[in-house]
């Protein structure tokens, strides 16, 4: 079901941005926090997997950052459980038009913000949330996280906790 929302979310995203859902490059996902440490999120590799279609209108675009750069941006789209990380945030970089967008899912959120910027790095503070197995209990917590911003060969992106 997750993935179903993600997929949707990730078509009305680049609908917003002009781009036709039929031609959306593949997204990469990253894998999501669980355990004891669930709040915490850990240095991933985010690589491309396949991009299903199936929700297309079952989100919306929540936000759209440019990046100084010029041929990359982040954005989230919401439409999951609001309670628990509803806001799915992306990277997005652009080779040739007729090349499309490469997308990368960064992760799921509460929150974001994008903190500072360089050609090749966003720095982002975020709040997520995860259930504690031990309790049951929603544990939120904020984190600063790197993300590397890739060329549009790369297949895939580093994510890297700060703090």
């Amino acid at each position: 079901m997750k993935r179903l929302i993600v997929s949707a979310a990730f078509a009305v995203a680049l609908a917003a941005c002009g781009q036709a859902a039929n031609t959306a490059p593949e997204p990469a996902r990253a894998a999501t926090p669980s355990g004891p440490n669930a709040a915490s999120l850990k240095a991933a590799a985010l690589v491309l997997e396949p991009y299903d279609d199936a929700l297309g209108a079952a989100a919306a675009v929540a936000r759209v950052v440019v990046l100084e750069r010029g041929d990359a941006k982040l954005y989230s789209t919401v439409g999951g459980d609001p309670a628990i990380n509803g806001e799915y945030v992306f990277m997005a970089v652009i080779g040739a038009p007729q090349e499309g967008w490469k997308v990368f899912k960064v992760g799921d959120f509460n929150s974001w913000d994008l903190v500072s910027q360089t050609p090749e790095r966003v720095v982002l503070k975020v709040s997520h949330s995860a259930v504690e197995e031990t309790t049951g209990e929603i544990v939120t917590a904020e984190q600063t996280i790197a993300v590397d911003v890739p060329v549009f060969a790369a297949n895939e992106i580093t994510l890297t906790p700060l703090k």
